[in-house]
Order: C-alpha cells, then sequence, then structure tokens
C-alpha cells in the first residue's frame, strides 16, 4: 500500500492574516499550552497567546509556531488541502507514526496541570514525524489516521 503524503508550509504570515488560515482548518481539533493551562479545543478564530499549536483532522495534521506578530504553519496531508497565497509543497516519501505516552495522572510529574480532564494517561496520541532533514514533529489522535495507516502503524 501506499500513502501519498504532502507537506505544506505557509512561510511567515502576520497575525492579522490568521483569518485566511482559519476558513481552511475551521472546526479542528487544536492543541496548545499557555498562561491559563493546556487547551484541547477546536480551533481557536484568533492566534492564542502561546509559541506553539498542533492541529488535526482526519487525514491533515497541522504544526504552527506563533511569535507575535507572526505566525509560520507546515500542514502534512494524505488528503487534499487548499492552501493560501505562496504555501511551499513538498512530497514526503516517509513518515513514521509514533505513539505518544502520557504520564499516569497521579505521577506527581504534573502536580501543576491545568487543562481538560481525562487528557493525562490516554493512550491515543500519535506523533507523526516526517522524514526530512530537518522538521519537527506533527501532533494528532489515532483517529485522524487513515484506517489502513491505523492498521500498519499498529495503533
Amino acid at each position: 500500500m501506499s500513502i501519498n503524503w504532502t507537506l505544506h508550509g505557509s512561510r511567515q504570515r502576520h497575525n492579522n492574516v490568521w483569518s485566511q488560515l482559519y476558513q481552511h482548518i475551521e472546526g479542528w481539533t487544536a492543541a496548545w499550552a499557555d498562561n491559563n493551562g493546556f487547551h484541547l479545543e477546536t480551533m481557536p478564530t484568533a492566534p492564542p497567546n502561546t509559541t506553539h499549536l498542533w492541529a488535526w483532522t482526519a487525514g491533515q495534521w497541522l504544526r504552527a509556531r506563533l511569535d507575535t506578530p507572526h505566525w509560520w504553519v507546515a500542514v502534512l496531508t494524505t488528503e487534499p488541502f487548499t492552501t493560501v497565497d505562496d504555501w511551499a509543497t513538498q512530497t514526503i516519501d516517509q513518515v513514521d507514526i509514533i505513539p505518544v505516552l502520557h504520564w499516569p495522572s497521579k505521577s506527581g510529574r504534573t502536580g501543576q496541570y491545568r487543562g481538560p480532564e481525562n487528557i493525562l494517561g490516554t493512550t491515543d496520541t500519535i506523533q507523526l514525524l516526517p522524514h526530512r532533514a530537518t522538521t519537527t514533529p506533527f501532533i494528532g489522535k489515532t483517529a485522524s489516521l487513515p484506517t489502513e495507516l491505523r492498521t500498519l502503524a499498529g495503533v
């Protein structure tokens, strides 16, 4: 079986054009941490006060770097994705899919945890790592993988 992976990159954008990104990923699940704790909710309509944000939907995963007043986004896809303006696009030959192991809720390592209940100790979070010279992981849930990838990855 062959999976067609594509990596899309936004280049630097200003916060005032976040809406251009949002219109393409509205409704995706997003995760980020800020001074109010850990967030796991739908994609925010404005850039949150954080440095990194991950978001996902079926067959598509996003990683954002936020450095006020700018942001950069990369989107890894197995599905068609409509890009905005002058995004760069690259075909990726291989992506490793790795389960993420959260600390157990009673381990004592997360005494300051503030965020949604039932996150610690979950086993359905994955990391996707494209094979390229420079890359960072994408984060998602097992359910965001196409069925054939779940079987191959053993998750």
